[in-house]
């Protein structure tokens, strides 16, 4: 039928690595490809040793993140710290990793595969550009009100899809860290599910600058995957990282607590402040839905700015501010 022939989402990942090279080895490994696809698309399941950890990109509270190959393919390797495994049999860990395995969404990064324990891994496609929070520290790229709007919708329609599962699947950790892009600046949402898949408790929700108030109770709800987005919308209107200078993440949460919030900027839009504000509200239910997000900026999106938009960032020196887009192609 027409419906089978069509390439999922998987096959379109790694077809762009199967291009006909000269070298007839190489060839003959990328006609091996469909074969171990579909091993992947029903197993889930990867070797380790088929792993090779090419470098260290970095650390988080699951553990270490390493750019490296599976099968001569770019992958993101993320090698989770025992304690973060339930003592739970291998069937029903196997089980939540496919679920992961099932999703699928332009704006969730794509998941591949896991490894068995000890030496648990979760394989996901590599996105060359990094973190949003490393593209926000980079003085050369420059993001005005239409970018940001952009940005920020690709993030609220990747969580919004995540939320409108069955069950429902919270991200319990979203921060500028784990949002991801492309060289095509096609953003994506990264390590969604590995809290419900490692640790179904709240002994782990989240990286205090981007928890909601009512985390520190015991308690998660929807609208606490909402704070956090808040808050990375508040990030990409001011570049800093939230509660900057302090060291001491009791006394944040404290503030959190009483009703306390980051400053936004004067300069802000008053869509985007506004947005913040009602994200980041202390009461949950007073927070919109992702759904409610994603219908708020859409139209916004539509309309034409000039290209010579000022920057929502701190001042970048001259000679050095490239616009996004010639950054990319410089890339």
């Amino acid at each position: 039928p027409e419906a089978d022939s069509k390439p999922n989402t998987s096959e379109l990942y790694f077809s762009q690595y199967t291009q006909p090279e000269t070298n007839s080895s190489s060839n003959l490994r990328a006609s091996q490809l469909p074969k171990k696809l579909k091993y992947l698309e029903s197993q889930c399941e990867i070797e380790f040793d088929q792993l090779k950890f090419v470098n260290r990109l970095g650390e988080g509270a699951f553990g270490e993140v390493w750019r490296g190959c599976l099968w001569d393919l770019d992958v993101a390797i993320k090698k989770l710290k025992g304690n973060f495994l339930r003592a739970s049999p291998l069937e029903e860990l196997a089980d939540e990793v496919a679920l992961l395995k099932s999703l699928r969404h332009p704006n969730c990064v794509l998941f591949l595969g896991f490894t068995k324990p000890p030496n648990f891994c979760i394989i996901t496609e590599y996105l060359s550009l990094g973190s949003l929070r490393s593209l926000l520290d980079n003085p050369m790229i420059r993001l005005n009100s239409k970018i940001i709007v952009r940005i920020a919708l690709s993030i609220a329609r990747g969580m919004n899809y995540l939320h409108t599962q069955s069950p429902a699947i919270f991200h319990r950790d979203l921060n500028s860290h784990n949002i991801l892009c492309n060289k095509n600046w096609t953003i994506k949402v990264a390590d969604y599910g590995l809290s419900r898949t490692i640790d179904s408790s709240m002994e782990f929700c989240g990286a205090v600058p981007w928890q909601a108030p009512e985390v520190k109770s015991g308690l998660f709800l929807p609208e606490s995957d909402v704070y956090s987005f808040g808050v990375v919308l508040w990030e990409l209107v001011t570049r800093r990282l939230p509660w900057q200078g302090m060291i001491d993440m009791q006394s944040v949460q404290q503030m959190v607590k009483e009703g306390k919030r980051p400053s936004i900027p004067a300069e802000c839009p008053p869509l985007l402040s506004d947005l913040i504000e009602r994200c980041w509200h202390q009461e949950a239910l007073n927070r919109p839905s992702f759904h409610e997000i994603i219908e708020i900026l859409k139209p916004y999106d539509k309309v034409k700015s000039p290209a010579s938009s000022p920057a929502i960032s701190p001042a970048i020196p001259k000679g050095n501010d490239l616009p996004l887009d010639t950054y990319l192609q410089n890339y």
